[in-house]
């Protein structure tokens, strides 16, 4: 039966994938790969879900030390079989050759066998690298678009993609095949720790975390380098918001905005801000 995770003082890492989604993560550097890898298997020890690592190297038990170095709760559920952690070619490639078909069926496994043992679902990230590139793009956007289409209950899913074994356009494909899209440009918003930002497919910029005086640099360095229009925010998943942080939203030179939504801490600064007046600030239902 599934077990309740350990209290901790560690604060989970913030991941801007909620339960259910099928995400793709595109950083370059593994730290900060795997740094969201550790947020998203936190959150499922929360929802009481079995979890499952696919690694792409053959050192299962030294990539399952390192996970379970960087957060406390996820070094005990390690230890009690909670979190497995499985060389990637096992579910991709076990004999040897990438049968999507095979695939969608062993991940629709997984997640039966998680509900089975009493936990409440699965959740699963993977490391896509050697088989599908041995396999081709073919296979791998197939893969993507399927597992995409299958809309699975009670698994949450992300795919990490190393960008120097694919090409730039293979990668943003890929990217377009989930419900949220860690780009490569978002990587530094994640490492001071307590912000994480993922783009979805209307282009909405979904932010998650700690927006303050902090963390405010790091969003406001991305957005002038990759958002020079107009720029469009989801703001529900914000727990604490500083001035620094509304700021760091409108840039330098202060961009039209749209905000599709926002958490009770974020609407209490657009009051104070009157950005409800501004003609460049368009709140969309909020209410």
């Amino acid at each position: 039966m599934a077990e309740q995770p350990p209290d901790t003082d560690a604060l989970p890492v913030p991941v801007a994938v909620r339960p259910g989604e099928h995400a793709c993560c595109r950083f370059a550097r593994l730290a900060d790969r795997r740094r969201v890898a550790v947020g998203l298997l936190r959150a499922g020890l929360d929802q009481r879900h079995r979890l499952l690592y696919l690694c792409d190297t053959g050192d299962a038990a030294g990539v399952g030390a390192a996970l379970a170095a960087a957060d406390p709760a996820i070094a005990a559920a390690l230890a009690r079989d909670q979190l497995g952690v499985r060389a990637s070619a096992e579910v991709y490639a076990p004999d040897g050759d990438v049968d999507v078909e095979g695939v969608l069926g062993s991940i629709l496994g997984e997640r039966d066998r998680a509900i089975q043992d009493g936990n409440e679902g699965l959740t699963i990230t993977g490391e896509i690298g050697d088989a599908f590139c041995a396999a081709g793009g073919a296979a791998l956007e197939e893969y993507e678009r399927r597992l995409d289409a299958l809309q699975i209950d009670h698994a949450s899913l992300l795919c990490q993609y190393d960008p120097a074994h694919f090409s730039p356009g293979q990668l943003a494909r890929v990217g377009r095949c989930h419900d949220v899209d860690l780009a490569p440009e978002l990587a530094g918003i994640g490492r001071e720790g307590c912000l994480a930002a993922g783009r979805l497919p209307t282009g909405v910029l979904r932010v998650t975390g700690k927006l303050d005086f902090d963390s405010a640099p790091a969003l406001e360095g991305a957005l002038d380098a990759h958002e020079p229009g107009e720029r469009r925010f989801d703001l529900d998943d914000v727990s604490y918001v500083d001035m620094a942080g509304m700021r760091a939203l409108r840039g330098r030179t202060r961009q039209p905005l749209t905000i599709t939504s926002a958490s009770p801490t974020v609407r209490r600064f657009l009051e104070l801000l009157a950005w409800d007046t501004d003609p460049l600030v368009t709140l969309a239902e909020i209410g």
